[in-house]
């Protein structure tokens, strides 16, 4: 899948202690065949300047999730959690009307509290 200049993709990190967990970004630009510039949009300069920007293969992006409303227990799902996304699985659904579910992350020793 090719991606533009503005498209809205998440980013894997596989660094210790973020071990499948997904940050929200934009592309910037293209920078050869399989590498892409990405601005994260949650994601800070060490010096707070700006939002950071990185190098991204094309292995560690994917394209933006969209919303879905209908989950079932112990559907696999992401989980938006401390600035990214984390791999996690439906533990309880309170209804269509509260519109809230619990999710039970799978590496969730790794969360950084």
């Amino acid at each position: 899948m090719k991606f533009k200049r503005g498209d809205r993709i998440e980013v894997v990190d596989m660094g210790s202690g973020f071990v499948g967990s997904f940050y929200d970004g934009n592309i910037v630009s293209r920078v050869g065949k399989k590498t892409y510039i990405v601005q994260f949009r949650t994601l800070l300069e060490d010096d707070h300047s700006g939002f950071l920007r990185e190098f991204v293969t094309a292995d560690k992006k994917r394209p933006k999730p969209v919303d879905v409303s209908d989950f079932v227990l112990s559907q696999k799902v992401d989980d938006f959690a401390n600035d990214g996304w984390w791999v996690g699985r439906i533990a309880s659904n309170m209804g269509p009307f509260l519109k809230k579910i619990l999710v039970s992350l799978q590496n969730s020793s790794d969360l950084p509290m």
